[in-house]
């Protein structure tokens, strides 16, 4: 019965350490991360605006051709990566 007695005693006493230490840790990331909420600046800069599509139907012709050439080099180099060399080469 001791034995039983010490196996509890140490379980409680595991897991109150490791709840204590996850609690400090859990109040200093929100501690840490008021601290860097106040002390770092506003941001200033602005965002992005959203990129608008082509004016006009000429880019559009453009773009897609632009795609299908680097579509077709992609495809090109891929299959020719893939072939195996004739042995003896």
């Amino acid at each position: 019965m001791n034995l039983l007695a010490d196996g509890l005693v140490l379980l409680v006493l595991g897991q109150t350490v490791v709840f204590l230490f996850l609690g400090l840790m859990v109040l200093s990331i929100r501690v840490s991360a008021a601290l860097i909420r106040r002390l770092t600046p506003p941001p200033t800069h602005t965002p992005p605006s959203p990129t608008s599509p082509p004016k006009n139907e000429d880019d559009a012709t453009e773009i897609t051709a632009a795609i299908a050439m680097a579509l077709h080099r992609y495809r090109s180099r891929l299959v020719s990566s893939q072939t195996p060399n004739p042995p003896g080469v």
